[in-house]
């Protein structure tokens, strides 16, 4: 595993920035997680394309790429709360708990999440935002229900 790290970080200095970032979010939604700390350590943009390594890892479902990224510095609230969207859309229980306690805003989009939950019958999914929002009452509405 160690070789293949190295493989990545090489290459990742090698190529230009624009190379770097597609990679990280490439690595990201694979859930590669060595490569992706390859990528970290060689300066990848983790905010390029509105945290797109973020929203890609989430929408794919791998909690661990997401912990990585958020403890790296990823914004949980880039574009509208998309990584939180995605993972409640694609029916990631793991993903969605590591959001939430990241700081996303269960209540984005006129409280979407839920709404995604209930629509799309997932019940973990839907019982962890149910959940959040009893035992975190004072996380701020963005829009009136």
């Amino acid at each position: 595993m160690a070789s293949l790290k190295a493989y990545f970080y090489r290459a990742a200095d090698r190529l230009g920035v624009f190379d770097r970032d597609r990679a990280l979010q490439s690595a990201s939604k694979r859930g590669d997680v060595s490569a992706v700390k390859a990528l970290l350590e060689a300066k990848a943009n983790l905010h390029a394309q509105t945290d797109g390594a973020l929203r890609l890892a989430s929408w794919a479902g791998h909690a661990e790429v997401v912990r990585l990224l958020l403890g790296a510095g990823a914004d949980v609230h880039a574009d509208e709360e998309a990584s939180l969207h995605n993972a409640v859309a694609e029916n990631h229980p793991e993903v969605v708990m590591a959001l939430l306690q990241a700081g996303a805003n269960v209540h984005a989009r006129e409280d979407e999440p839920l709404r995604y939950a209930t629509s799309l019958s997932f019940p973990e999914v839907k019982q962890i935002l149910e959940d959040w929002i009893t035992k975190h009452p004072a996380t701020p509405r963005l829009c009136p229900s």
